[in-house]
């Protein structure tokens, strides 16, 4: 009852509903790999996937910085920067080690394993695992044109790639510490495989589509559903959408509505209801993340901008979202799916991630110093949702930024600011 006791009357209803449905979720430990049946059991068809890896229609904004040659070089020679530090990972790249200690995390069962140690910091491996590094090996592909383009930074990509998978099977290892670590790292996946698709063979594209499932998976049934909530959970919800949004696209254009993934489905549907019902929670009606952490806003704006953009360009919206005394349920619209799916008819307004992206942007370009730089009021960890990802910039149109709930008051004028 102590524990009890600490959560406000007004939380009860949501996290009695998140603890049942953590234990409606719970499956056994996952094997270490997917046989191939299992795809085609995933993509509801036998056959499916000849058609899906034949056919790419996932959208992606271009709202990507290119990495410096230097940052690239130093990549492929596995010095990785790590928390501002230039680390040397190891070749093989030791992937469960606290470089500065030298301790390793074992190749156990997450529930076997005691993150929190003084031997080391779980933070450095879960780092280097978001595989952030990654993405500027892709986007350096994209850019590459001839004969180094299909040998340098696509093979090291690879095999980094498999390096990690034999290294961290699902639910062992440190990596699978929790939820969030996955999202980061399949989303940072989903963008990689955007920029490497047309140069990678079939064997190797099932792979990715086996990891992002186990990726799916796992995230679905260890969602951070802790009070009080915080930025993990809105990181578990964004990667579950973007999950949801790229087997979608993926199947929607080639199948059959009876074919179009059902897990990947609930995965977009459950994401967009509970980050709706999130950003209500954790963002101030100023639009400030109420963790009043500065860093914290700016990372968990990264989520929702990146997320709100994601959907748009690939035809996922929510029509009508009305609360439950004005209508029945709202309908989100799958790209050409066929098939709507009803929300839960607590979702109170129409467009509510796109509207709470917009205000959140606002206070990051507002809280701007004139050298680019946002001022640190609160924790800060360094966390970053994209490798590379440059956040839009708005107008503002007054010297003055007041927001009171925050108790944040920003002037500015031309090199001033306060």
């Amino acid at each position: 009852m102590s524990t009890l006791r600490r959560i406000p009357a007004w939380a009860y209803p949501q996290v009695a509903r998140h603890a049942l449905a953590r234990r409606l979720r719970r499956r056994p430990i996952p094997p270490p790999e997917l046989a191939d049946s299992d795809l085609d059991f995933f993509f509801g068809s036998t056959g499916a996937v000849d058609r899906i890896i034949n056919h790419y229609s996932f959208n992606l904004f271009d709202s990507f910085s290119s990495p410096s040659p230097e940052e690239l070089e130093n990549i492929l020679n596995h010095r990785i920067e790590i928390f501002g530090s230039l680390v040397d990972v190891g070749s093989p790249i030791q992937w469960r080690r606290d470089f500065n200690t030298g301790h390793e995390w074992a190749r156990d069962h997450i529930s076997k394993l005691q993150l929190v140690t003084q031997k080391g910091d779980v933070k450095i491996p879960w780092e280097l695992s978001r595989f952030q590094h990654g993405v500027k090996l892709a986007l350096a592909h994209k850019q590459e044109s001839g004969f180094l383009r299909e040998t340098r930074f696509l093979k090291e990509w690879l095999a980094q790639f498999n390096s990690w998978r034999a290294d961290n099977p699902p639910e062992y290892g440190c990596n699978w510490g929790n939820a969030m670590e996955a999202s980061i790292r399949a989303v940072n996946w989903i963008v990689a495989y955007h920029f490497l698709h047309e140069a990678l063979d079939r064997p190797a594209k099932e792979s990715i589509l086996k990891a992002l499932i186990q990726h799916g998976r796992f995230i679905f049934t260890h969602l951070e559903e802790f009070f009080p909530f915080n930025n993990h959970l809105i990181a578990d919800l964004c990667g579950l959408i973007w999950l949801g949004v790229f087997f979608q696209t993926q199947t929607s254009e080639v199948l059959e509505t009876s074919e179009v993934s059902k897990e990947s489905r609930r995965w977009l549907n459950y994401g967009l209801r509970e980050l709706a019902n999130q950003l209500r929670i954790q963002v101030l009606p100023d639009g400030a993340s109420y963790e009043a952490s500065t860093a914290y806003h700016r990372f968990v704006t990264e989520m929702v901008v990146s997320t709100s953009k994601l959907c748009d360009l690939n035809n996922v919206g929510q029509d009508s979202i009305l609360s439950n005394n004005v209508a029945q349920g709202g309908v989100l619209r799958l790209n050409k799916v066929g098939q709507d799916s009803i929300l839960s008819n607590n979702v109170a307004q129409d467009d509510i991630l796109r509207h709470t992206a917009n205000k959140m942007l606002h206070i990051v370009d507002s809280l701007r110093k004139p050298d680019g730089s946002i001022p640190l009021f609160g924790d800060e960890d360094g966390g970053k949702w994209l490798a590379n990802y440059q956040l839009p910039i708005t107008n503002l149109q007054s010297p003055i930024s007041s927001l009171p709930q925050a108790g944040w008051f920003i002037y500015r004028h031309d090199q001033e600011y306060l």
